[in-house]
């Protein structure tokens, strides 16, 4: 995936240019193009505010579109609960 985000955008710097969008185009502009390479994401939030929605959007957008794996964790919710959200 860090290849494919490698040509994006001649002017911008190193940092920028390696990071790995997350397919979500308001949050890559956030967050400078997408998150750094190797990094750990810890999504944290009250109730309802779109964790899970976050999360799950993430990993379909690396499965679908750059064939890569990924993995949901959660203390909180059932696999049922989650689907069914």
């Amino acid at each position: 995936m860090a290849d494919r985000v490698r040509g994006r955008g001649a002017g911008k710097d190193r940092s920028e240019k390696m990071r790995l969008r997350t397919g979500i185009h308001e949050l890559d502009d956030m967050l400078r193009g997408g998150f750094l390479p190797g990094d750990a994401v810890l999504l944290a939030g009250g109730a309802g505010t779109g964790k899970t929605t976050l999360a799950i959007q993430h990993l379909v957008n690396g499965a679908t579109q750059f064939g890569e794996n990924g993995i949901y964790v959660t203390f909180r919710c059932g696999a049922a609960t989650t689907t069914r959200d």
